[in-house]
């Protein structure tokens, strides 16, 4: 094997091996709610109208106190949001709510790939202070049942930040689950923020490296038995 063959197989496989070890691309993803049309009393949407940006919402009824056993049961959900078109937004013109129908007051997200952290702003208007929360939930074996696996907790009154910051970080640990809950009346919030676990890179990087390597190979091969580049028979 020349020199040149040796150099050229360490550099490929060095490069694609690194980048192979190397970690994914983590995408920061923010919903503001503002590519849609809403009144100022709020308009109802499909759970879905915000998919393409890697999350759907569904409203619902969830328990005012954590149960001890931090697992807790969701009803009565239904595949919309309200979006409120006002001043009690933090990025104008819009935030959301959950429909308030039938007591549905909480909002449910579902995100098409898990993520490491989420945050949402609670809503702009002057108010008594009511307790809400940010939960990131793991959906058990039973139909709309989840375990609460991070918890941050505020109160709808706060109107800058940090105190109007509703935030988890799991660091490692991802999650695809995470429910905006009320205690009270109906509340909302703007700015929801995730990030998403990095999409491995690996298996692409493994075929370039095998056929770079079976191509490199063959060729050295060649040379070792005398036969040229071109594949024609020297004794000719």
């Amino acid at each position: 094997m020349g020199t040149n063959e040796k150099s050229v197989i360490i550099c490929v496989i060095s490069f694609i091996c690194g980048a192979w070890a190397g970690p994914g691309r983590a995408d920061v993803v923010l919903v503001n709610f503002d590519n849609v049309s809403a009144v100022e009393t709020g308009t109802l949407y499909p759970g879905t109208t915000f998919s393409n940006q890697g999350v759907s919402f569904a409203s619902c009824i969830s328990p005012s106190t954590l149960p001890s056993s931090s697992n807790l049961t969701l009803s009565g959900a239904r595949d919309e949001i309200k979006v409120n078109g006002n001043a009690n937004c933090i990025s104008s013109p819009n935030f959301i709510t959950a429909t308030t129908t039938v007591g549905t007051n909480d909002i449910l997200m579902s995100f098409a790939v898990p993520i490491f952290s989420i945050q949402v702003t609670t809503d702009d208007p002057v108010e008594s202070g009511d307790l809400v929360r940010l939960l990131a939930l793991e959906p058990t074996e039973n139909p709309w049942e989840f375990t609460v696996i991070g918890i941050a907790e505020g109160f709808d009154d706060a109107t800058t930040s940090p105190a109007n910051l509703l935030a988890i970080d799991l660091g490692n640990k991802s999650f695809s689950f995470a429910l905006f809950q009320v205690t009270t009346e109906s509340e909302g919030f703007d700015d929801l923020i995730f990030e998403t676990v990095p999409e491995a890179g690996g298996t692409w990087l493994s075929i370039v490296l095998m056929a770079t390597t079976a191509a490199l190979g063959s060729r050295i091969r060649r040379r070792a038995a005398g036969v040229p580049p071109d594949g024609s028979d020297c004794s000719q």
